[in-house]
């Protein structure tokens, strides 16, 4: 069996977590050195692939300092066992013992690669009222170009926010990710979406716009702001924001903000753009101003550093299938 375009491209170091579907690894590339996040999703030939590649479409789209840097993507497809009992014109006829194989496959998205999410951050210390704001404001500005590309995020949570080196937000897993139309301003939703961040609409399952992120962002921001010490005091604020609009009395001070955030009805919450003509952004520093412009990811001393917080490389085979024949199928954006 041949190694896969994974193997033979990536040291695999460890796994970084789950997104919406499909694992994310640390990795370091062979021939230039740099880690990269690679995130797989395995899906079959019973998957929409459409569907699957809605994400690498949403990432292809996206050029933002305060959006996760899209690299490269692609295919890998294999041959597997399987016990399906839909898969029984694999069998050898007159073996009713042998197994049923399935032709599924693997899709390879190779991202920037950020040190920590803001699940991380949150969970590990307390951040200043500064930092609250620098960090929304990043968000606010991901979110905008997002929005500006046609794109519904559909899961923005603690978890999909990511922090990279330069302590730069990043937006990040458009796992769930929707498309608009040139022409559509709404479309079926489908309550998909992490719950504590999920707007009233998309929780019924009624047509969504690009709103259901900006109530997304309301929770982010009493997240941010409210620097909870446990689980428990963060699902009793975020429980009593979504169905009582009470706020913490540490954080009346963005009340209203917060509350325009979360307004029931998604015509009643600000856009993107106006958001960030919000006052509460002359408290933030003018050096955090955007720069959109692209950058490697690593340069010069970066770049040592970097691979100094690496940890030491796992077996490059571990956890990853064979394929039973080299098919490697570009993606095509």
């Amino acid at each position: 069996m041949e190694a896969t375009r994974f193997h033979k491209e990536f040291y695999k170091i460890k796994g970084i977590g789950k997104g919406a579907y499909g694992t994310v690894f640390s990795c370091m590339h062979k021939l230039d050195g740099q880690a990269y996040a690679v995130k797989v999703v395995k899906f079959n030939r019973h998957n929409d692939q459409d569907k699957v590649l809605r994400e690498v479409k949403a990432l292809a789209k996206c050029n933002h300092s305060n959006v996760v840097r899209y690299f490269n993507a692609w295919i890998e497809w294999m041959v597997v066992q399987s016990s399906d009992e839909d898969d029984d014109y694999d069998k050898e006829e007159g073996d009713d013992s042998a197994s049923s194989k399935s032709l599924d496959a693997m899709l390879f998205i190779q991202m920037e690669h950020c040190h920590w999410n803001l699940d991380n951050v949150l969970e590990q210390s307390t951040i200043t009222e500064g930092t609250a704001l620098k960090y929304f404001q990043g968000m606010v500005k991901g979110l905008d170009h997002i929005h500006g590309k046609k794109i519904i995020h559909g899961d923005l949570s603690r978890k999909n926010i990511f922090i990279d080196a330069n302590n730069v937000i990043k937006v990040a897993d458009f796992g769930l990710a929707k498309l608009l139309g040139n022409s559509a301003t709404a479309i079926k939703s489908g309550s998909s979406g992490t719950k504590s961040y999920l707007a009233p609409e998309a929780e019924k399952g009624a047509p969504i716009d690009q709103k259901v992120d900006i109530y997304s962002l309301g929770i982010l921001f009493l997240e941010l702001l409210g620097s909870f010490t446990t689980m428990s005091a963060r699902a009793h604020a975020i429980n009593n924001l979504r169905e009582m609009r009470v706020l913490p009395e540490s954080i009346s001070t963005y009340e209203d903000y917060i509350l325009q955030l979360v307004a029931f009805s998604p015509e009643e919450r600000p856009s993107t753009k106006e958001i960030l003509t919000w006052p509460i952004w002359a408290d933030v520093s003018s050096s955090e101003a955007e720069n959109d412009d692209r950058v490697p990811i690593r340069t010069g001393d970066d770049h040592q550093a970097a691979d100094d917080d690496m940890p030491e490389l796992e077996d490059a085979d571990d956890d990853m299938p064979e394929l039973e024949h080299d098919k490697n199928l570009e993606v095509e954006i």
